[in-house]
């Protein structure tokens, strides 16, 4: 999705890949479906994604104990999220790393500790409820998160480097 979202020439590559099922069923998953994940999200912010067709392990020598499906992924003229990629993945990523808990603990992840009001600032500016899970959210929804993190960012150009670990349990 890097070279995708870079522009031509890769940006103008219709793709017709094979996937299995489930892996297919993750990038097309919409809103609020079990299967909606960060590859959802990234590759639905820069392609169109249709799944054309499924085909059973059985055809396959030998036989996986798993069904694969054919995906065409489309390019987008434009990206539904206008940030940079790098910035758009940080930000799922860390919306995602706590998928079934409430979007804004997430969100906090994105900054050190001394800076974790700035998560709720995100959260308002981009009109986004924080008790919402990740899975939940749109694109549309995420690309109001993505900009308003990168107003953050141009604020605050040191935090772009921050990068949260949860301590260590010993």
């Amino acid at each position: 999705m890097r070279g995708v979202s870079q522009g031509p020439p890769i940006s103008q590559l219709r793709m017709t890949l094979t996937f299995q099922r489930e892996v297919a069923e993750r990038m097309g998953a919409p809103p609020g479906d079990r299967q909606r994940s960060r590859l959802s999200i990234m590759v639905q912010a820069y392609c169109h994604v249709n799944i054309k067709f499924l085909i059973p392990g059985s055809c396959f020598v030998p036989p996986p104990k798993v069904d694969a499906a054919v995906v065409s992924l489309k390019p987008r003229s434009q990206p539904q999220i206008q940030a940079p990629f790098d910035a758009v993945e940080k930000l799922v990523r860390c919306l995602f790393q706590h998928r079934k808990k409430y979007c804004i603990y997430g969100l906090k992840t994105l900054f050190p500790p001394e800076a974790v009001s700035l998560a709720e600032e995100l959260l308002k500016t981009a009109s986004v409820d924080g008790t919402r899970t990740a899975p939940s959210l749109t694109i549309e929804e995420f690309n109001a998160l993505a900009c308003a993190y990168m107003e953050v960012l141009t604020r605050f150009p040191e935090l772009e480097s921050f990068m949260f670990r949860e301590p260590m349990i010993s």
